[in-house]
């Protein structure tokens, strides 16, 4: 969003892949992977930081990664680091954050 070729980079990028219109997935998909992480580190509204990370993750797999075969070292990446990102989030927001989270402090669930 910030750095490399901003938010236009990220359209553009977008586009050659076949994701159109390119500027609005940009606008939706850069601040909810930023917002969806951030809230997962902290343990802040565990379930829609889970989810939001789940959708973002999905289309990667099925716009990008999934046709470059498993392993991320493939050209292309494959999709086994987005597939454990997608399994990893799909379990912290079912279980919750834990006892050292803003949900504990504030006695979210």
């Amino acid at each position: 969003m910030w750095g490399g070729g901003r938010l236009a980079g990220t359209a553009r990028w977008f586009e050659s892949i076949g994701v159109r219109p390119g500027r609005v997935h940009a606008v939706l998909a850069s601040p909810t992977e930023l917002v969806g992480g951030t809230l997962l580190i902290v343990g802040l509204l565990t379930p829609l930081a889970a989810a939001m990370s789940v959708g973002a993750m999905l289309v990667a797999l099925v716009t990008n990664h999934r046709k470059n075969g498993f392993f991320i070292f493939r050209p292309g990446e494959g999709y086994e680091y987005v597939l454990m990102i997608i399994v990893v989030s799909l379990a912290v927001g079912a279980l919750g954050a834990g006892a050292i989270s803003f949900d504990a402090l504030l006695g979210v669930r």
